[in-house]
């Protein structure tokens, strides 16, 4: 692969994760608030982030199947796509069961982020680089996670609770968008 197409992949990648990473970790300081936005317990509102991390972990072992099977870009595309539209209906919520529901699915479509990313990598980098790229795309990553709570909670402080999900899901949107013309 060429160096520009290989770095405009890696760019694009690491923001992607980064992004999916963040959606997914910035639940936390916004617990209290859902639950008194939405007039749930606190212990109520936690069974958003369950719902996500349950369908995260049950869809990331059927992601690199579908991946192999239709392409890692055809299926890294549609994952983007939804986790930016379930992120964007999660700050719409207006029950337990529909933030449930949207944050179940978007943890989903989520999963198909990072298995498919690193299997990207892997295979369209040329070897010599490869390690330092997959290490790129995972340091965004963690990178995503490790700010999240921060950025989730400057955002909610600034706005809502609703705003963390909906900057996310613009800005995933953004990117998939970018992602039907770049890969």
């Amino acid at each position: 692969m060429r160096d520009t197409k290989s770095s405009r992949l890696l760019v694009i990648l690491g923001i992607m994760t980064f992004l999916a990473s963040g959606d997914n970790y910035s639940a936390a300081p916004l617990l209290l608030d859902i639950s008194g936005d939405l007039g749930i317990g606190f212990g109520q509102a936690t069974l958003s982030v369950t719902a996500y991390m349950l369908a995260f972990g049950l869809f990331t072992i059927l992601f690199g199947p579908l991946g192999d099977r239709y392409g890692k870009t055809r299926i890294l595309k549609y994952a983007s796509f939804g986790t930016a539209v379930f992120s964007c209906l999660g700050a719409a919520s207006f029950n337990l069961p529909s933030l449930i529901l949207c944050r179940a699915v978007n943890g989903a479509f989520a999963a198909g982020i990072f298995p498919i990313a690193i299997a990207l990598v892997g295979e369209s980098i040329g070897k010599e680089q490869r390690q330092k790229s997959i290490a790129k795309v995972m340091g965004m990553m963690f990178l995503g996670t490790a700010s999240a709570t921060a950025i989730g909670g400057l955002i909610a402080h600034i706005g809502s609770w609703r705003h963390v999900y909906l900057a996310y899901g613009i800005a995933e949107l953004a990117l998939a968008i970018i992602m039907l013309k770049a890969l």
